[in-house]
C-alpha cells in the first residue's frame, strides 16, 4: 500500500515538472541579430577646402562617428586622408558575429576586423589644387587691399589701382586675425594688411603666415623709415615758406610723442625719435588744415589732442580732407596754414615755396600662406598691383622664367 501510494506521488511530481514549469530555454530576451547593413554612408571622398565630416548616415541598425588623420578643419591638395568609423550598434543589433572586412564606404577602401564595428576607409589621394591666386579681404566693398592698390598705382604712376577680392571667401565682414587665419590655411591665398598692425599681433600669428618682399626689401620698420621698402610712403605737414607760429607750433605737436600716438593708433609708423611739445604761449587767432585724405584718417584726433594740450582752440574747424594736390593749391592761396600730404612734394611745389616735415608713415604688408607657389617669395610693386587688381591670377605666372 505505502509502495502504490509513493508511486502515485511520483507520477503528480513528474506532471507537474512537465506540463506546470516553464522551459528555460524559451525564457528572457531574444538574441541579438547580427549587423547585416554593409554600405556605410555619409562619407564622401575628401575634396579640396571641404569640410570632414564627423558621424555618419544613421542606419536602422547602428549610428556612426567618424576621425580623420591629422584632424584637418578643411581638406587640403596632394593629401591622402584616412576616416576611422566607429560604430555603435542599436539595441537588438550587435557586430559580434560580423565577418572580417564586411563593412563597405563609398569611394574607399574599406577594412574591419571580425566581430568589429571599427572601420578604416582609406580615400585616393585629393588632386592637385588649381593655382588661381586667392585675394583675402575684411569685407567686399572697403578694403587696405583696396587702398594699397591705390597707393600701388599711385606710386607707379598709373591713373588708377582696384582689388578684386575672392567673394567668395568674403561676403562677410572680418577681424584682420581672421584675414591672417585665412591665408595661413589657404597655400593659394594673399592678404594686404597695414604693417604696424601685422607687428602688433603675437609672435604665434605672425610665424603662421609668410611676409613676401616687395622690391628686393623686407617689410621692416627700419627700412620703411629709410625709405627702401617701397610698399611705404612718408606723410607730411607741408607749410608755405616762411612757416607760420601757427604751423611751426602744431607741427612741434605733431611729432612729439604725444602726437605721434594718434597716427600710431590708426597703425601708422610714427617717427624713430619723437620730440617733446612745448607750448607757445603767444599765440591768438586760428588757422585751417587740411589735405591729404590718408593723413585725415588721424587728422582730426590729433587736432583734438592738439587742443586738449594747449587749453585753447586755435584751429579753425576740422581737417579738411581734399587730397595732397589740392592742399597744395590751398596752401598758395593761403586759405590753409597747413596741408597734410601723402606723397613727395613735386619740384614745381618746392620751387613756389613749399616746405613738408616728415611726421609718418604709411606702410603695407603683403602676406602668404608658408607654402605659397611662388619660388621666389619677391614681387614687384607692379606684378603685387596685377595680383590686386586680379590681371595676374595665377602664382606660376609669377615664378621667374613664366
Amino acid at each position: 500500500m505505502r509502495t502504490k501510494t509513493l508511486f502515485s506521488i511520483m507520477v503528480a511530481l513528474t506532471a507537474i515538472v512537465l506540463l506546470g514549469c516553464p522551459n528555460p530555454a524559451t525564457t528572457g530576451s531574444e538574441p541579438d541579430t547580427v549587423i547585416n547593413i554593409a554600405a556605410i554612408t555619409g562619407v564622401t571622398a575628401p575634396i579640396i577646402g571641404a569640410t570632414p565630416v564627423t558621424t555618419i548616415t544613421e542606419t536602422a541598425q547602428y549610428t556612426g562617428i567618424v576621425a580623420w588623420n591629422g584632424s584637418p578643419e578643411t581638406f587640403v591638395a596632394d593629401t591622402v586622408y584616412t576616416a576611422t568609423i566607429t560604430l555603435t550598434a542599436k539595441t537588438g543589433y550587435t557586430t559580434t558575429g560580423v565577418a572580417e572586412n564586411f563593412f563597405t564606404v563609398a569611394e574607399a577602401t574599406a577594412t574591419n576586423a571580425g566581430n568589429s564595428g571599427v572601420i578604416t576607409a582609406v580615400f585616393p589621394a585629393t588632386g592637385t589644387a588649381p593655382d588661381t591666386i586667392r585675394l583675402i579681404g575684411l569685407q567686399p566693398d572697403h578694403d587696405t587691399a583696396l587702398l594699397a592698390a591705390q597707393f600701388l598705382a599711385g606710386s607707379l604712376g598709373l591713373s588708377s589701382g582696384t582689388a578684386v577680392l575672392d567673394t567668395a571667401l568674403d561676403s562677410t565682414t572680418k577681424t584682420t586675425v581672421d584675414v591672417v587665419a585665412e591665408v595661413a590655411a589657404d597655400r593659394y591665398a594673399i592678404a594686404v594688411l597695414p604693417l604696424l598692425e601685422f607687428q602688433n599681433f603675437s609672435q604665434t600669428i605672425q610665424d603662421s603666415v609668410l611676409a613676401l618682399k616687395i622690391d628686393g626689401f623686407d617689410a621692416t620698420t627700419a627700412n620703411v623709415r629709410s625709405s627702401t621698402y617701397p610698399f611705404s610712403r612718408t606723410l607730411s605737414l607741408a607749410y608755405m615758406t616762411p612757416q607760420s607760429s601757427f604751423a611751426s607750433d602744431f607741427i612741434e605737436y605733431t611729432v612729439s610723442a604725444s602726437g605721434q600716438t594718434f597716427l600710431t593708433d590708426q597703425f601708422f609708423i610714427g617717427l624713430e625719435f619723437p620730440g617733446t611739445y612745448l607750448k607757445d604761449a603767444t599765440l591768438t587767432g586760428s588757422f585751417a588744415i587740411g589735405g591729404s585724405s590718408t593723413v585725415g584718417t588721424f587728422a582730426d584726433s590729433l587736432i583734438n589732442g592738439y587742443e586738449t594740450a594747449r587749453g585753447d582752440f586755435l584751429v579753425n574747424g576740422s581737417y579738411t580732407s581734399m587730397g595732397s594736390t589740392a592742399g597744395s593749391n590751398s596752401l598758395k592761396d593761403g586759405s590753409l596754414a597747413l596741408a597734410g600730404f601723402s606723397r613727395d612734394l613735386k619740384a614745381n611745389e618746392i620751387s613756389d615755396g613749399l616746405t613738408a616735415i616728415p611726421i609718418g608713415y604709411e606702410a603695407f604688408i603683403a602676406l602668404v600662406h608658408p607654402d605659397n607657389p611662388l619660388t621666389v617669395k619677391d614681387l614687384t610693386k607692379l606684378q603685387l598691383l596685377e595680383v590686386l587688381n586680379d590681371t595676374r591670377n595665377s602664382w606660376n605666372e609669377l615664378n621667374p622664367g613664366n
